[in-house]
């Protein structure tokens, strides 16, 4: 692994690594990622073994223990999805847009790194005995049903009918596990959705399973999108079960997404349901967060415009009444009108909503990529070429004074 940055006055730097080095081993053992890099570097002596102009070298080093090298090497080859799922969101995209958007990763480190959903088919197993002997935990893993059958036809894979025996393996190595489902009408919902999460919480090294409706564009016609009248149904059949589990396991266990609530026009759950918003990073709970950190705000006014979707306009508008400001509701052209979340909003939308030029605008913090695209692949500099400002919103709106 190529470094591509090394901290001054780091033990890395007095030892001499240097930028443009490849880190090859560390005590004999390979560094394949910077999942073995942090792994091995905690030890107080190091044997590092570096390529340097096509020559291999070796490097001692004697630290603090727990102490990093003070080296940052380049990111890892993302292993891809081999799964064909019936209602993966990438797969209903229009052509034409960045590459990047196209790409299906399936890969356990992200899941470990950044807490990406995996599917466990692709795992080969010399990438399980990994898991278990670096103790990666905890992952989160993609279940959808547990039903082999029916978790096979929804993801296009055989393989993935042995769920069971990858969790049960995953809880053998002690490796704690966070769930999703995906709920498609009519597919794994009433009582396929009871057998799964009867099954999941059989395992004691299971911590939550958050149930999300599924996300399709007007490029899907196979899959009908998720209704006001089903949104209410599962939401009053499934809603209970959380007091269910806490009762038996001190939690809630299942938490279902906020998109259940807002569609079925329903009360969001107070805070309680989240306990620690285990499924915080899927969405679940963003509302609650959002609405409990809006008590909090001190005296601040807005002057401008807030851009949302239909999904949170209800929300953001109660923000307004709060400290100024108006909101624009923007509808998304490029993937249908059934797509409602503000981080899909096309940059064309947004700058066809704008009512006039040299305006302030806040914006959703994930509209954008970390290199500042929006879906569409128009940029933020385009938005600012014709706006007074821009700001981005934090994801905590208790941080909202800062950038205003």
């Amino acid at each position: 692994m190529k470094i591509i940055r090394v901290e001054k006055n780091s033990p890395a730097e007095k030892a001499g690594i240097r930028k443009g080095d490849n880190i090859i081993s560390i005590n004999q053992e390979p560094v394949r990622d910077i999942i073995d890099l942090r792994f091995l570097e905690v030890e107080k002596f190091l044997e590092i073994g570096i390529l340097r102009d096509g020559k291999k070298i070796k490097i001692s080093i004697e630290k603090e223990e727990w102490e990093p090298l003070g080296i940052e090497i380049e990111e890892f080859k993302i292993k891809p999805c081999n799964n064909r799922c019936i209602f993966c969101f990438n797969d209903q995209l229009p052509p034409g847009l960045r590459p990047s958007l196209y790409f299906k990763d399936d890969d356990y480190r992200l899941s470990f790194l950044y807490g990406n959903f995996i599917t466990l088919t692709n795992l080969s197993e010399e990438e399980w005995e990994r898991i278990g002997y670096q103790r990666l935990s905890p992952l989160y893993v993609s279940v959808h049903a547990t039903r082999p059958e029916l978790r096979a036809k929804l993801m296009g894979n055989e393989r993935a009918g042995k769920i069971l025996e990858d969790l049960r393996r995953l809880e053998e190595m002690e490796i704690e596990i966070h769930t999703q489902v995906v709920l498609i009408p009519g597919m794994n919902d009433g009582k396929e959705l009871e057998r799964t999460l009867n099954d999941l919480s059989s395992f004691k090294n299971i911590l939550s399973c958050g149930v999300v409706p599924v996300g399709v564009t007007r490029f899907r016609k196979n899959i009908p999108p998720p209704s006001p009248q089903w949104c209410r149904e599962v939401v009053e059949k499934f809603y209970p079960w959380n007091e269910t589990f806490r009762k038996e396991r001190g939690i809630g266990f299942v938490y279902l997404a906020d998109e259940f609530f807002i569609k079925g026009r329903m009360e969001i759950p107070e805070k309680d349901y989240y306990d620690d918003y285990p499924q915080l990073e899927n969405g679940i709970g963003m509302v609650r967060l959002f609405l409990e950190d809006m008590k909090e705000l001190p005296s601040i006014s807005f002057e401008g415009y807030m851009i949302t979707g239909e999904l949170a306009y209800p929300f953001v508008k109660k923000l307004s009444e709060k400290i100024g400001g108006k909101v624009i509701c923007v509808k998304n052209s490029l993937l249908g009108d059934s797509v409602t979340v503000a981080g899909l909003i096309p940059g064309k939308d947004v700058l066809s909503s704008i009512p006039s030029r040299d305006v302030t605008l806040l914006l959703p913090p994930d509209i954008t990529n970390p290199d500042g695209l929006f879906i569409d692949g128009v940029s933020k500099e385009e938005l600012e070429s014709v706006c007074k400002r821009v700001i981005f919103s934090p994801y905590r709106l208790k941080e909202l004074p800062e950038v205003l």
